[in-house]
């Protein structure tokens, strides 16, 4: 009986933590616009929390149905939000400005953003033979480590990556720290 020897099927080349952290903090605008949104239409009557999709969805309608309803009372010839706004002359500069900022937020920001969709992958043989060949490189030098200094180490790393003609790049990490370069792994040049 011959034993099949099994092969993953990608490895990962590499986290892309400088988009992972722009997407989180584009995230964490986003959901703090919407609690500013939230919080100045609070001043006026206090928003349900079945609502809070219909804000999200539709905000410049919401906004306008929700100051409409928190002053039905007091519109008893129903007037149109415009105008119940001038005749009992709300101040809705802090729901209008709120609103505004909301609105410039992009809807796709909503989602947290998870690490796992800026892991890049190599997957093809050709990917995942560049992939393999780097790290050798790479492994070569790490062993040298235990009797190389430091200062020899990044000089071996620096000219490896410079010889190398952007096949390696920097970690984010330690500039001095190579990594296979991404672009390259994937498409087998280093430019586009």
């Amino acid at each position: 009986m011959t034993k099949i020897k099994k092969t993953p099927t990608s490895f990962l080349i590499s986290t892309d933590l400088k988009a992972y952290d722009t997407a989180k903090d584009k995230h964490l605008k986003y959901n703090n616009s919407f609690d500013e949104l939230v919080a100045a239409l609070d001043q006026f009557k206090k928003v349900k929390q079945s609502d809070l999709s219909d804000v999200k969805e539709n905000h410049s309608s919401f906004v306008q149905s929700h100051i409409l309803d928190a002053y039905k009372s007091k519109n008893l010839m129903e007037l149109s939000y415009k105008k119940l706004v001038e005749v009992l002359e709300i101040d809705t500069t802090l729901v209008d400005s709120a609103s505004i900022k909301f609105a410039n937020q992009n809807p796709f920001n909503a989602a947290i953003p998870l690490l796992k969709d800026f892991e890049i992958y190599a997957q093809t043989p050709g990917q995942i033979k560049r992939m393999k060949a780097l790290n050798k490189l790479i492994s070569g030098i790490k062993d040298l480590q235990e009797t190389e200094g430091d200062y020899n180490l990044k000089i071996l790393n620096s000219s490896l990556m410079q010889a190398l003609n952007g096949r390696l790049i920097s970690s984010q990490e330690n500039i001095f720290e190579p990594i296979p370069n991404p672009y390259y792994v994937m498409n087998g040049r280093v430019y586009g």
